[in-house]
């Protein structure tokens, strides 16, 4: 009725010897529970680390000063690519700096919802 190729065969046959392998195990264990050691845990095997009483952010994103960040430094935030980098610092060379976190509106690419995706990271000192 179906036929199996020898990949198919060889399968068959393995999966039936693991399935003897284990009913044998399971025989011996339920009537000579001394042949098959039974597996414990150990506690205090491997020593757990002390939680320290601080926890911190893996990746927390440095604070970047919008006067005096340099192209790259924008780039490490999440929407800004070079092309929108390089017109921050070309809008704060002719503005002569920003007075405000707001004012990164004025930037071409920079809307409203950019902004408050960022301001927690953006700091502002006096140009």
């Amino acid at each position: 009725m179906f036929t199996f190729n020898r990949n198919e065969q060889i399968v068959i046959l393995m999966l039936s010897a693991a399935l003897l392998v284990g009913m044998v195990v399971s025989y011996l264990d339920k009537t000579n529970s001394d042949l098959v050691p039974d597996f414990d845990v150990k506690k205090g095997a491997i020593p757990v680390p002390e939680m320290q009483d601080t926890i911190s952010a893996p990746h927390s994103p440095a604070m970047i000063d919008i006067n005096t960040a340099t192209a790259k430094d924008f780039e490490k935030l999440s929407g800004i690519g070079p092309q929108i980098a390089q017109r921050i610092v070309e809008h704060r060379t002719k503005a002569g700096g920003f007075t405000q976190i707001e004012d990164l509106t004025n930037v071409s690419g920079i809307g409203p919802k950019t902004l408050e995706k960022i301001r927690t990271q953006l700091v502002l000192t006096q140009p």
